[in-house]
């Protein structure tokens, strides 16, 4: 993440070089094919309503090779101009590259190991022990494609409900948000929290119809 940062910053930062000398010339000298690719990735994960975090892999790709390229250019320039890097600024270049494997170590441990559970198992086993097999569940795709009960995509809650669903499983997290339809707001209202957990970055409640919008069998 501070990688792709740091890319986003230098795509601004070539943008606002070529519009204060009205050329393009510092953009089209410098790897414009990769700027390109990293601002049109930009621009296109800051409009799209993100639902998957896979869907990083949008912009970070582009912004790791943005950074190489502009990376290794700024050493042959140095190299060209006979300025070695000098031993004190080697070590500044392994120490950041130290800091930053350290902190990527230290986030997947939090993630994988300093995580209190599972929130989707426990969303399972819960779904295992109070619903019928056969029970059909208002859900996303990450808790539908988990449970063992049938399920019906959640943007088609309304229709689902009275199609005979009894449950909805709302799925939210820091870069996925239930979707902005005020039916499913109105139907949400209406139906009673059951059930409630929370994992590293997603929170799961299950949610119980009213049976009086819940027309099926």
């Amino acid at each position: 993440m501070i990688l792709t940062l740091l890319g986003v910053a230098l795509v601004v930062v070539r943008t606002v070089q070529a519009a204060r000398q009205r050329s393009w010339r510092v953009i089209s000298e410098r790897h414009s094919l990769l700027y390109a690719w990293a601002l049109s990735a930009t621009v296109f994960f800051a409009a799209m309503q993100l639902r998957l975090p896979h869907y990083f892999a949008l912009v970070v790709v582009p912004m790791y090779c943005y950074l190489a390229a502009e990376a290794k250019t700024f050493a042959e320039a140095r190299q060209r101009h006979g300025q070695q890097f000098g031993g004190g600024q080697r070590m500044a270049m392994v120490a950041l590259l130290l800091a930053f494997v350290g902190i990527n170590l230290a986030a997947s441990g939090v993630r994988l190991y300093g995580n209190g559970g599972n929130a989707i198992a426990r969303t399972v086993a819960w779904t295992d022990a109070h619903l019928q097999p056969g029970t059909r569940v208002i859900t996303e795709e990450p808790v539908g494609v988990a449970i063992h009960q049938p399920y019906c995509k959640i943007w088609r809650a309304t229709i689902c409900a009275h199609d005979g669903a009894k449950i909805i499983i709302t799925y939210t997290s820091w870069t996925q948000h239930l979707p902005d339809d005020p039916a499913l707001r109105a139907l949400l209202a209406n139906s009673e929290p059951v059930f409630t957990t929370a994992g590293f970055k997603e929170r799961i409640t299950v949610w119980r119809i009213d049976p009086a919008l819940a027309n099926g069998p």
